[in-house]
């Protein structure tokens, strides 16, 4: 009886304590997540406190967030974790997440921005649902504004090698700096991403969206309506492979309407890391001032992008389609790198020599007048129109263009290599590309 007692007693003792080892677990990971994860150039821990209990823990951390400028707003995340009796219990993660504007030295009202529901099963399996309420916000210079309404994602991971999914709905979403503005609307993203290497992309993702307005400095005011897009990245070796997918139903390029618009893309033997050693520095430098972001891109190019580039990377626009009615424009090229030193990075000459590019256009001449009508329209041209007829006649008296008679067809046929440039099958001087 007494060694059944003793039993019992052993086993209360560890259906008591498993809990609490629980909690010392998560309080782990929660560490790890905020002081490592989360920061960076623009989150900033500043403070973390972690109340484990037998059941229930609770954990509050607040951050310092560069939404628009250094330091503006203050984020608070606030954890309520129920770990219980693993592993005959599900954990459960329940984050709020509220935003205060810096007014000054001083911190402005909390308000919820988000909530976050996470169950995590014995097996490893998680499952997080995150609810993002409406929100806006502008820069203290009132020229940035940005904001969206209430959306939702999801995610979910194994602990095995299964893909993680992503799954992410936004009805709308607004960012404008003065006269720029990108507007989009009913927006689904669907991913499946491999373990490791995230900021890479790996995997494959689907995004589709009702509509997508974009006014930016230097671009063509467009339009995209039912829009779609398949993006699937791939590790070999070392080398990063990327294929684009891109259709809109309707496209509008300034005033000019299009029935339909395609995109294909393909990125080939990139080396990985380089690549994603760039792409952190280029998210870095964005806050810095203007003489310390270019001498840390000098110092990064330096470092990686030689070996960026001495791979041999290759880029293929496999197809460019653009219809106008019966009138289309077809597009596809190819560009390669060959082996390049360091040197060569910062002179033209030496990069152009170690480029071969290929190009071939065919498209309507009417619809092509009309995208130059576009361009001429956007920067007020007076006589736009006209304009444009005369400026595609000239490449073709100039045989920049070739011209089929009977459908009215411009072709053209571009080969860089050896620092020599072939249009149509004839030698051109590579300074009358710019003339």
């Amino acid at each position: 009886m007494k060694k059944w007692i003793g039993l019992f007693i052993i086993l209360a003792s560890i259906a008591a304590g498993v809990p609490y080892w629980t909690g010392v677990e998560v309080e782990k990971h929660f560490g790890y997540f905020h002081q490592t994860l989360l920061p960076s150039n623009q989150w900033k821990l500043t403070s973390y406190e972690f109340e484990r209990g037998w059941l229930n823990s609770q954990a509050q951390a607040s951050f310092f967030y560069s939404l628009f400028a250094a330091d503006d707003y203050q984020v608070k995340l606030q954890h309520h974790i129920s770990h219980g009796w693993q592993p005959f219990h599900t954990s459960t993660i329940d984050t709020q997440v509220s935003l205060a504007a810096l007014q000054g030295a001083k911190i402005g009202q909390f308000s919820p921005l988000a909530d976050l529901h996470t169950q995590v099963q014995v097996t490893g399996e998680n499952s997080s649902t995150l609810t993002l309420f409406p929100f806006s916000a502008q820069d203290l210079n009132q020229q940035i504004q940005l904001s969206w309404t209430q959306a939702q994602a999801k995610i979910e991971t194994t602990p095995t090698l299964s893909p993680m999914k992503v799954r992410l709905e936004l009805p709308a979403l607004t960012w404008q700096q003065a006269q720029q503005k990108i507007a989009l609307q009913q927006l689904l993203v669907d991913s499946e991403l491999p373990s490791g290497l995230h900021d890479l992309g790996l995997g494959t993702t689907r995004i589709k969206l009702a509509n997508l307005a974009m006014k930016l400095n230097g671009l063509l005011p467009s339009v995209l309506s039912q829009f779609d897009a398949v993006i699937h990245n791939q590790l070999q070796e070392q080398f990063l492979n990327s294929d684009w997918q891109l259709h809109s139903a309707q496209l509008e390029i300034g005033t000019l309407q299009l029935t339909a618009a395609k995109l294909g893309i393909t990125l080939q033997h990139w080396h990985a890391h380089s690549a994603r050693n760039l792409k952190a520095v280029l998210l870095d430098i964005r806050d810095l001032s203007a003489v310390q972001r270019n001498l840390s891109l000098i110092g990064a190019l330096m470092q990686y992008g030689v070996p960026l580039l001495d791979n041999a990377p290759e880029i293929f626009v496999n197809n460019l389609e653009l219809h106008h009615g019966a009138e289309e424009l077809q597009l596809t090229a190819h560009a390669k790198m060959n082996k390049v030193n360091m040197q060569a990075l910062f002179d033209p000459n030496l990069l152009l020599q170690d480029l071969v590019a290929e190009l071939a256009l065919r498209v309507d001449k009417e619809l092509f007048i009309s995208l130059i009508e576009q361009y001429f329209a956007y920067y007020q041209v007076p006589q736009a129109h006209e304009l444009a007829q005369n400026r595609v006649n000239a490449l073709i008296t100039q045989q920049w263009l070739q011209l089929e008679p009977k459908t009215e067809k411009l072709n053209l046929q571009l080969v860089f290599k050896n620092n020599l440039l072939q249009v149509n099958g004839v030698s051109r001087n590579l300074a009358g590309v710019f003339n």
